[in-house]
Formats: structure tokens, C-alpha cells, sequence
């Protein structure tokens, strides 16, 4: 897929699912900021160790662009966008950074994932859909959450 298609689908898909999220999701409040997944609102805080065992919590991230995708290794989808992926997480012309979020399998699966298509940024595995249930992906691959946090 070419760049410029990627982006635009990134964006629609972030735009539309922005859009379902905002009216099904609750948001809190927190020091004035709404805190929730739709647009303009401070990212839920997460802590979860990654594929390597390093913790990761989003906070620390605050003034960083992150891209969040959830993924699966059954998902020829994700399987054909994760090498344009590995290229923008490797692009230091740009301020991103990428996270994988796995559905539901286990690490040795993203383990062989990450080697097939030389996966550098971080890989989060979600074996109990704790933060899966923060995103609520309509389908995969979902990087509808592309943020400043």
C-alpha cells in the first residue's frame, strides 16, 4: 500500500472510530482535562509490561505523538500493514511513537510475530482484554488512537 493511501486510511478509520467512541464511551474528569478515547481528550493512563518485560506506563509519554495499534497475528490485515508500521516507527524525521497492542494472544505467539517482520517498537501483550476493554477496537487493525499525550 502506498504511503499517501495509508495515511488517508489511517485518518479516516481514526476520524470514524473517534466518532463511534465518543458516544459510547464514559469519560472522567481529571484536574480539568476529560479524560476518555475521542478526540481532544487526555488518554486513559495504562501501565503494562511489554513483550521484552520492560513497564510502560502512557503517562510518561505526556508530550509525545503515539500511535496505538491493536493487533493480531491471525489478521491479514495487520500482518500487511505491520512492515509500513516497523518503517514509521524507524522514521526519526518524525515525532512518533509507535505501541502494539495484542488481542489476546499469548507472548510467545507475538514473539514470532515480532521477529517475522523485525518488529522495534514496543509490543504489548493483553492476554486478559484489560486494555483492549480501554480502546474497544471495532475491528483489527485499529490505530484509531493516534494522540499527543
Amino acid at each position: 500500500m502506498k504511503k499517501g493511501v495509508f495515511g488517508l486510511t489511517l485518518f479516516i478509520g481514526a476520524v470514524a472510530a473517534s466518532l463511534y467512541l465518543s458516544s459510547v464511551n464514559s469519560v472522567r474528569h481529571s484536574g480539568g482535562l476529560t479524560v476518555g478515547t475521542s478526540i481532544g481528550n487526555l488518554a486513559p493512563d495504562f501501565e503494562a509490561l511489554t513483550l521484552g518485560g520492560e513497564t510502560l506506563h502512557l503517562s510518561e509519554l505526556r508530550g509525545k505523538t503515539v500511535l496505538i495499534n491493536l493487533f493480531a497475528s491471525w489478521c491479514g490485515p495487520c500482518r500487511a500493514e505491520t512492515p509500513e508500521l516497523v518503517e514509521l516507527a524507524n522514521d526519526e524525521s518524525i515525532d512518533l511513537l509507535v505501541i502494539g497492542l495484542n488481542v489476546g494472544e499469548t507472548p510467545a505467539v507475538i514473539e514470532t510475530y515480532r521477529l517475522d517482520f523485525n518488529v522495534s517498537y514496543p509490543l504489548l501483550p493483553d492476554a486478559d482484554a484489560r486494555l483492549t476493554e480501554i480502546y474497544r477496537p471495532i475491528v483489527l487493525p485499529n490505530k484509531t488512537y493516534l494522540m499527543r499525550y
